[in-house]
């Protein structure tokens, strides 16, 4: 490779040319090899991959995600409305995405129950075109927010809105398998309310069957859950590791075990999920203009922009919330990997984008499965290619037996999967800490259950956001009045000055607990003001700055005047604990006030106000 000599000021720098005698040009600071390095995750932990050690370990916790990602896929699929077989192809397309670009080696990717909820809540049922296309969307959304490096924009869903939002849509959730868990018959409810509604329209269509059925595998979900925990110490050691066994893979046990019953019986006694589609899904793009019937004016296909107003914000909504999933799970689990939220939306988007080709559902990180990795000790992503193959096997020589699958059996799947990410537990100390933060946990819990998802997220979000903007309005603050005498400043002034020491000069001390900026200067003037008033024998009044992080000019202003206004009436304000603000003196200087009295700390303070 040749060389080309470039002079940036006094210096000569020697740059790489091609063998055209182009220069290659590196920005100062920026290393390809390492950017492609960050965002391919594989290789990182490609080269240090032991295969002795890690296949094993790999293998099983991908087995023993398959089992339970078969049956989950299924139910999913019919939460959102489509046939079996969709959930399944989002199972393996997902999988293989991630091993290349996921950041978390616990996390696993495909179909989840708020997902497929939230794309029923936009196609409705039976509309394979639109569900994949919404996947699509929200993959270029998750992309260009990961190339713009928007990673930080999760940081504006605090956590009391996750918590209404997730606890909302659990119930939705529940709302929407009432009807498969009790064999009822009529149409399928659109909505937390009208589920509910149409359950209680149609309740004398239950059947004992279903009923029974739904029950038993509940109560079998439940034992089998917490069998691991109560495994007594003297049992054997195989014994125990069976025990684990059968608690990581109850969802696939329970399925299994229903089908046979099902299979078994010429007239089964409650509903079957049906003819399932076997083999590898079509492959090719999505459609991007959707059949929309009295609502296209193009012959019954809509437009494009007719697709989009059609889909609406679902999209969007869908890729926010799948991240914030991603990123939830990645802490949860990833003690002592780095998480990056930008490399989660490359990922997520890239395997949106790609599994869209293959007919997938919209998917995210699921908390259950990437719990059962971990609790199978996963040791890289290497784990989801045994996932993805069993997900592939079972499509091509397990559907035959999907027919037989009990709706009941996957409606208790998904009721034990959602119920237990209802946070109630969570409220007492959201309660005890803020109480501002119960409200807006409620507040997106019952918009997300009267409105509707997206309503609700964004309801929660705008207060949330609302009620952070106006806490600084009406800051609280601590305020007492303080005897100057510490410990030192006593044996300082008894050296100096007995009659003086005996004296106990006092003064006002006002601690806002935030920092001071425009919306709370009001706040605060007004309580400096008032305690002035309240307190004419006390001259000086001191402003702890230990929470300010900085000024802007509103709030520099304000002080500025305060403390002219105090001195005309003969009074001090002083300002204590402002060495970790640089710029403190030259912000005042720049607003009128030349000389400000700054002090370290409160001895400081002290020993130079009642001496001087």
């Amino acid at each position: 490779m040749e060389h080309s000599h470039v002079v940036r000021g006094n210096e000569e720098q020697q740059l790489p040319t091609t063998s055209g005698g182009d220069v290659l040009r590196r920005r100062r600071g920026f290393s390809v090899k390492n950017y492609v390095k960050k965002r391919l995750p594989i290789l990182k932990w490609l080269p240090a991959y032991r295969p002795r050690t890690d296949w094993l370990p790999d293998t099983i916790s991908g087995i023993s995600v398959g089992l339970t990602a078969v049956p989950q896929s299924i139910a999913y699929a019919d939460v959102a409305g489509l046939t079996p077989e969709y959930g399944l192809y989002s199972s393996f397309v997902s999988c293989f995405v991630y091993i290349f670009l996921g950041s978390c080696r616990q996390m696993t990717i495909g179909p989840t129950a708020l997902m497929e909820l939230l794309v029923f809540e936009t196609c409705g049922e039976a509309f394979p075109q639109c569900v994949i296309l919404v996947g699509f969307y929200s993959g270029c959304f998750q992309l260009l927010m990961g190339l713009l490096k928007l990673g930080a924009v999760v940081s504006l869903i605090s956590d009391p809105v996750t918590i209404g939002f997730v606890g909302g849509a659990s119930l939705t959730i529940c709302s929407s398998q009432i009807r498969s868990f009790l064999g009822l018959t009529g149409a399928k409810g659109d909505g937390f309310l009208d589920s509910i509604i149409k359950a209680f329209e149609n309740i004398k269509s239950a059947k004992l069957g279903d009923s029974l059925l739904g029950l038993g595998c509940v109560i079998f979900l439940l034992v089998c859950k917490n069998l691991k925990d109560y495994v007594p110490k003297e049992v054997p050691p195989l014994v125990g590791k069976l025990l684990w066994f059968l608690s990581l893979s109850r969802n696939a046990l329970v399925v299994i075990i229903a089908t046979g019953i099902a299979a078994s019986l010429s007239d089964p006694p409650f509903a079957l999920t049906g003819k399932v589609k076997s083999g590898f899904p079509p492959v090719g793009p999505p459609q991007f203009t959707l059949p929309g019937g009295n609502n296209s004016t193009s012959g019954g296909t809509l437009t494009f922009w007719e697709t989009w107003q059609e889909l609406g914000t679902a999209p969007l909504t869908i890729a926010v919330i799948s991240i914030l999933q991603n990123v939830a799970i990645a802490k949860a689990f990833g003690s002592g990997q780095s998480i990056d939220a930008t490399q989660e939306m490359i990922a997520l988007g890239a395997s949106h984008i790609i599994a869209s080709f293959f007919s997938s559902l919209p998917t995210a990180g699921s908390f259950t499965r990437s719990a059962v990795n971990e609790a199978s000790g996963v040791r890289s992503p290497f784990g989801g290619i045994a996932t993805a193959a069993l997900v592939l096997f079972a499509l091509s020589f397990l559907t035959e037996w999907f027919q037989y699958i009990p709706k009941a059996s996957l409606a208790a799947v998904i009721l034990c999967a959602v119920l237990p990410m209802i946070e109630y537990e969570s409220l007492w100390p959201m309660w005890k800490v803020s109480k501002l933060d119960v409200l807006t946990a409620i507040i997106t819990f019952l918009g997300s259950l009267w409105l509707g998802m997206e309503y609700g997220l964004v309801i929660g979000v705008g207060v949330s956001l609302a009620l952070y903007l106006v806490r600084p309005v009406r800051p609280r603050m601590e305020w007492r009045i303080v005897k100057g005498r510490s410990s030192s400043v006593d044996r300082l002034l008894s050296q100096q000055a007995p009659v003086l020491a005996s004296s106990q000069k006092q003064y006002h001390l006002i601690k806002p607990e935030q920092g001071f900026c425009f919306p709370s200067v009001d706040a605060i003037r007004t309580k400096i003001n008032k305690v002035a008033l309240s307190h004419p024998e006390v001259e000086v009044i001191v402003l702890d700055c230990q929470n300010m992080i900085g000024l802007d000019y509103t709030s520099a202003s304000a002080l500025a005047c305060l403390v002219k206004a105090l001195k005309q009436t003969g009074k001090s304000l002083v300002f204590v604990h402002t060495t970790h603000l640089p710029s403190w003196k030259g912000i005042m200087s720049t607003v009128g006030l030349k000389e400000p009295e700054c002090y370290d700390n409160f001895e400081e303070l002290e020993s130079k106000q009642f001496l001087d």
